[in-house]
């Protein structure tokens, strides 16, 4: 061991006869050629400098208890370039008492990359809830923004001042309303500068946004919080901090796509094809994910869509459990399944594994699935009460019967019905705390939950059919082909964006009961009528970080209240989104729908299937707002096509000449560093 010398060394002296002792005054600990890494002496907090622009990024003490300060014990230099500290982690035990979680902290920094690297491990394992990192990482200016991966994602401002600062959730880190890859972020849009945080310890990650002074601005910075497992911290806990001088958010997605790909997880759509060639039809493919309540009303909406000049098609059939035991309904099921996948559709089926419902004779066409797991199979919280999904007789499944529940079911549906694809809903949008059991017979932890997930899904494709969830959080991304939900801001899909904003409480939560859900109250608007944007639908907040981590390995569309049609003054702006991020477009439509927007559905055929067939298999390389206002924007593709996109009413003109007419996109080729613009054919859905 190589001790550091000066106070470093006198204080590691003292270490030995007397234990831990606070470092005296911010010395050098860890150096490689990007960073240098002190300790703040007034309260044990990381001090980075980045070498590579001399700027500094430090974290700041979010509490008051001396005791959950950072203290040196070890420390090495040269090839290990680690230093041991030992931290009170404020918490919480399981009984709900609030008490310091003692820990250790080896800090790693990376030899030649601008990552240290922290695990944390609990030195009292036994009885505790959740412990909190009793730092956050902050960094003031007025271009600076957290980002969280939302969906596709989302750049919000830091300073709580900033008049569209926007709350982001607390909670799970992982899930359908939260964050859809294993990562934050913080960026300097002025420098470019930025830090991202990557956290591959899902299943045990939440956050609490804390407000922290900074430069008289009160700066909103994500602490990150460890819950333990059945009361237990069962695991060490890691995350990393990954420090960029330049490139903004496009560098910190192609940093996490590089974790990604470390982590075992990068799996390409090509790949995917090789084992199961119906993967290629997902290449600028449409989505309708409702069809009706009976067999023929699929089948009429496909032969629809044909005589529409829609050629490829995931469709979705319609599922109701309970006519299932009717051997007509079957056989008619069947006859429709066969007529469309002549017609060279796919067709799938929504299936679920988290709700049950207690049986109800009086409701036997309605939402009523997994009745035969009612009780003896669902969630029991640590009192033995039920987890409810949807209120009273509902609850949430076990993952230990998620398998012999789905196979049953896959035993019979596979065998009579000729579906070409599946989808598990809300194995890619729900947050592992809902699988922790106490049920004495079978009890689960967060860790089974994600494996049997993952399970069901691997299963699906073991039949050779292609596999969806809803939104796609990340870590499933090798398990699935498509996934409904992410291109929509889910958390924000009915918030207005209008000056100053805050946070709604989100679409799977109980909102105010005098607030109206301003989708519904558009739909009454005719197409061409102009309608205020939500924070979804609006350019403010959005970038495809997720895209640019992930095009390539997954098809993303929207989400299903939030499809092409819904509502239709948002069909136009949601066509230019879905090119900007080569998306699929996404359909929830029924009956004469189909027929009302028959030149809709066709013009988005032409104007965003025929581009995105082209990139849709491609690596997102780049990204960025060709204008200040992000009315202007682009995306650059591994196959060396482009795209400029103008959500402006008015032509934009870019840096080169080229103008950009109103609501309307240029696709372009790099050759040589020359671009080759190309104007669409086809106008989009209400162009003139």
């Amino acid at each position: 061991m190589h001790y550091l010398a000066g106070t470093v060394a006198l204080g590691l002296f003292l270490i030995a006869f007397s234990g831990v002792v606070p470092i005296a005054s911010a010395e050098v600990l860890l150096t490689n050629s990007a960073l240098r890494v002190e300790l703040s002496a007034d309260h044990g907090g990381l001090v980075v400098t980045d070498l590579r622009t001399n700027a500094r990024w430090m974290q700041s003490w979010v509490h008051t208890d001396p005791a959950c300060q950072q203290r040196l014990v070890t420390a090495e230099v040269g090839k290990a370039n680690e230093i041991t500290l030992e931290c009170g982690m404020p918490g919480v035990h399981s009984d709900g008492r609030p008490a310091s979680v003692p820990a250790r902290i080896i800090l790693r920094l990376h030899p030649e990359r601008p990552d240290i690297e922290a695990t944390l491990t609990f030195t009292q394992p036994e009885g505790w809830w959740q412990a909190s990192y009793p730092y956050v990482f902050v960094r003031d200016g007025e271009r600076v923004s957290n980002l969280f991966p939302h969906c596709e994602g989302m750049l919000v401002p830091a300073r709580k001042t900033d008049p569209d600062w926007l709350a982001l959730p607390d909670g799970d880190l992982y899930g359908g309303v939260h964050a859809y890859c294993m990562c934050l972020g913080i960026v300097d849009e002025g420098t470019g500068e930025g830090l991202l945080t990557l956290l591959p310890d899902i299943e045990d990650t939440m956050l609490h946004w804390r407000d922290v002074p900074v430069n008289g601005q009160t700066l909103a910075a994500p602490q990150l919080v460890c819950r333990a497992s059945l009361g237990t911290f069962t695991r060490s806990w890691r995350m990393t901090f990954c420090f960029h001088d330049t490139g903004g958010y496009v560098a910190l997605a192609k940093r996490y796509r590089r974790f990604f790909a470390e982590m075992g997880f990068h799996k390409t759509l090509r790949e995917k094809a090789s084992a199961n060639p119906a993967v290629n039809d997902l290449a600028g493919t449409t989505f309708f994910w409702a069809c009706g309540s009976r067999p023929e009303h699929a089948r009429e909406t496909a032969d629809l869509l044909v005589s529409y000049g829609i050629d490829r098609c995931q469709l979705a059939m319609c599922n109701i459990p309970a006519r299932k035991d009717n051997p007509a309904y079957m056989q008619e099921m069947a006859s429709a399944i066969r007529h469309i996948r002549s017609l060279g559709y796919h067709v799938y089926c929504y299936d679920q594994y988290r709700d049950a419902f207690e049986p109800n004779p009086a409701k036997p066409h309605t939402h009523q699935i997994n009745l035969e797991a009612w009780p003896e199979k669902l969630v029991r919280r640590p009192d033995g009460s039920l987890l409810a999904a949807f209120g009273p007789g509902s609850g949430v499944v076990c993952p230990k019967f998620f398998m012999p529940l789905a196979r049953a079911r896959f035993d019979r549906e596979f065998s009579e019905l000729d579906y070409s694809a599946w989808f598990v809903d809300c194995v890619g949008s729900c947050g592992f705390m809902e699988g922790e059991c106490h049920a004495p017979g079978h009890r689960a932890d967060r860790y089974e939950c994600r494996r049997e997930r993952e399970a069901l899904l691997r299963e699906v494709q073991s039949r050779g059919k292609l596999s969806a969830t809803e939104c796609g959080i990340d870590y499933l991304i090798p398990y699935l082909h498509w996934a409904e939900g992410g291109t929509t801001l889910v958390r924000y899909v009915d918030s207005l964006h209008r000056g100053p904003v805050v946070d709604n409480a989100g679409i799977n939560e109980e909102t105010q009961p005098d607030k109206p859900n301003v989708l519904q109250e558009f739909e009454k608007l005719p197409p061409t009528a102009a309608a205020p944007l939500t924070i979804s639908i609006s350019t403010r907040y959005r970038i495809p970080f997720y895209a640019l981590c992930h095009h390539d390995e997954i098809v993303q569309t929207w989400r299903w209240e939030d499809g092409m049609n819904h509502p239709p003054a948002y069909w136009q702006i949601k066509n230019l989104w879905s090119v900007l991020y080569g998306s699929a477009p996404m359909y929830r439509i029924y009956g004469n729908d189909v027929r009302k927007y028959a030149e809709e559905i066709r013009r988005t055929q032409r104007y965003v299937n025929t581009w995105v067939r082209q990139v849709a298999f491609d690596e997102m390389t780049n990204h960025r707002f060709v204008t200040p206002d992000r009315q202007v924007q682009e995306s650059e593709f591994s196959s060396g096509r482009g795209v400029v996109v103008n959500f402006d009413d008015e032509p934009r003109t870019l840096p080169d000449g080229q103008v950009v007419k109103a609501r309307d996109y240029m696709m372009f080729i790099l050759a040589n560093g020359h671009r080759d613009y190309i104007t669409p054919r086809a106008l989009n859905v209400f162009g003139e």
